[in-house]
């Protein structure tokens, strides 16, 4: 049976489907949507690695400055290749190491003239006009040798980031100063340094105002140093038992290395007699202390605790107060 075309009504041929231009117009602009999208999207991520890169070596740099001030001693940074750069530090406690860290895929560090770093024939890292690389030494005050030293990165989109490392210490993205404050020479006094304190070595640190020193630069001011004369502290027992309110006492030997005063610090429950020992022998020795409780108050766990101290340490004797 056959059937013309011409016979079907519009309204019926309408719903027979799309025709082969339509279908075609559909599926380029399907395509040019898609391509845009996934243009956009890897930007985007383009964007989100620099981002993370400065923020990461900025996040690193501030611990290497706080690493430096608390072991009052030098830390620093290098860039070691156009993608990668050093730091040591002491990252975990277990003593000063360098370790090595990357920037995120198609990130790269750049001098001034937004040209990447590269490595010569020695393996040294040069830039493309000359200038010095970044770099970063913290001194045991937390700043640096420069007035300013900027970390530039940049990724393929001509994306760019920098990171700060200003003279005063201060780690800064992408907000620069142009004139860094001037970094003064602070003293101490007696008041500022509790009596137990202790300072050893000789190493030459320097106190820097680079600001005000054309390219940086300052004074050798070497770190405070002390003799501690007291000598090593230690006890015999590391806890005792005792009965409340005087019920019983227990006795500990306190040994220390050297001359000076050795000063016990009770719990208020707990009473130690005598309270100091005056050492003069340059050798120490051994003194015997009594504890007991003085109140009716039980303490098992935690116990409480009498601290025995001489200029230089410390030691922690813990009291086990029951019936």
């Amino acid at each position: 049976m056959k059937m013309n075309d011409a016979r079907i009504p519009a309204s019926d041929r309408s719903i027979a489907g799309f025709s082969f231009l339509e279908l075609m117009v559909l599926v380029t602009v399907i395509s040019v949507v898609g391509a845009f999208a996934i243009v956009s999207v890897t930007n985007s991520r383009k964007s989100i690695r620099l981002q993370n890169s400065a923020r990461v070596f900025a996040g690193y740099a501030e611990k290497a400055r706080i690493d430096a001030i608390k072991r009052h001693d030098a830390t620093n940074i290098d860039i070691k290749t156009a993608t990668s750069y050093s730091i040591t530090m002491d990252f975990d406690g277990s003593g000063v190491s360098t370790r090595n860290f990357n920037l995120e895929s198609d990130v790269v560090f750049t001098d001034s003239t937004n040209t990447a770093y590269t490595v010569d024939g020695s393996g040294n890292v040069v830039s493309s006009n000359g200038e010095a690389v970044s770099f970063a030494d913290f001194n045991w005050r937390g700043r640096t040798s420069q007035c300013s030293m900027l970390f530039r990165m940049q990724n393929p989109n001509n994306e760019r980031s920098v990171v700060q490392i200003a003279g005063s210490g201060d780690v800064t993205v992408d907000t620069i100063a142009s004139t860094p404050a001037n970094v003064t020479v602070t003293s101490m006094n007696s008041n500022d340094i509790t009596s137990s304190s202790v300072l050893n070595g000789n190493f030459s640190h320097f106190e820097l105002n680079p600001c005000s020193v054309n390219g940086g630069g300052g004074t050798v001011i070497a770190p405070p140093t002390a003799t501690c004369v007291g000598g090593h502290i230690s006890s015999d027992v590391g806890s005792v038992s005792v009965r409340k309110n005087s019920g019983s006492t227990a006795s500990v030997n306190i040994t220390v290395t050297g001359a000076g005063t050795i000063n016990a610090v009770p719990n208020s429950n707990i009473q130690v007699t005598p309270t100091s020992q005056s050492v003069t022998a340059s050798t120490g020795g051994t003194f015997s202390f009594t504890v007991k409780s003085i109140t009716k108050v039980r303490s098992s766990n935690p116990p409480f605790t009498v601290v025995f101290s001489n200029p230089c340490n410390s030691v922690t004797l813990y009291v086990s107060v029951t019936n």
